[in-house]
Order: C-alpha cells, then sequence, then structure tokens
C-alpha cells in the first residue's frame, strides 16, 4: 500500500517539475511583434489604419507622430478595440501589449506597465474610432 502512494507522489513530484519549467519557458518567450499577438494574417492594415485616417498618429512607416498626451490613448483604445473583437488574442495582457507597440511603432513610449490601455479617450471616441473601423472594414 505504501509503494502505491509513493508511485503517485513521485508522479506529482514530475508533473509539478514539468509544469515549473514550463513556466520558464513562458518568462523567457518575448512576444516583440503585431503579427504574434494578431489572429489574423492582414494584421497590418489595422496598424496602416492609423495613418490612413485624416489625423494620422503614425507614419507609414509606423513612426508615431502624434502628440503624446492626445494620440498614445488613441492607439491604445483601437489596440483594445481590436482585442474585444479578438484581431489581437485576449490571452495578453497590456504589459504585453505595450512592449508590442512600444516596440513596433517607433518613438512610440508606453512605459511597461501599460497603465494607457485601462483608459479611455474621448479623442478615440469622437475623432477615431468610426473612421478606423470604415478604414478596415
Amino acid at each position: 500500500m505504501l509503494s502505491k502512494y509513493k508511485v503517485a507522489l513521485n508522479d506529482l513530484i514530475e508533473k509539478i517539475k514539468s509544469y515549473e519549467e514550463n513556466i520558464v519557458d513562458a518568462k523567457k518567450t518575448k512576444t516583440n511583434t503585431f503579427k504574434e499577438i494578431f489572429t489574423v494574417d492582414d494584421y497590418e492594415k489595422y496598424i496602416n489604419a492609423l495613418y490612413q485616417v485624416e489625423n494620422p498618429v503614425i507614419d507609414e512607416n509606423w513612426n508615431f507622430i502624434g502628440k503624446p498626451r492626445k494620440h498614445k490613448g488613441v492607439i491604445c483604445c483601437w489596440i483594445n478595440h481590436l482585442q474585444t473583437k479578438g484581431i489581437i488574442n485576449k490571452k495578453f495582457n497590456r504589459q504585453v501589449l505595450a512592449e508590442v507597440c512600444n516596440h513596433e511603432i517607433k518613438d512610440f513610449n508606453l512605459g511597461k506597465d501599460g497603465k494607457t490601455f485601462d483608459n479611455t479617450s474621448k479623442i478615440y471616441d469622437d475623432n477615431y474610432k468610426d473612421l478606423l473601423l470604415k478604414i478596415v472594414t
């Protein structure tokens, strides 16, 4: 009877070790590109829409050209909208989204915590949301 528990305990220990290794591997893996977070192949059209609007916030080379205190929120709200619709994978938290945006959009610095993703933007709601949706549909 004791050997039965010993085998079960050894199995449990092996599962825990495997789980811990997976956690370490996940932490080592950096998500740095839009391609990695989008669930669609034509993801570029969603980013390109940000320079195709009347008052663009990025240029065609994905350089941030907006005003930091006004237009960072526009980009974050757009990314949030895309994530809500499943166009961006929902498993990524705001820190990963910030990392990707900081990497992919030149001169765009949200910091590491990505707290801007939790904010709403009246500028986005009033001036960008409908235009961006029209461009990508």
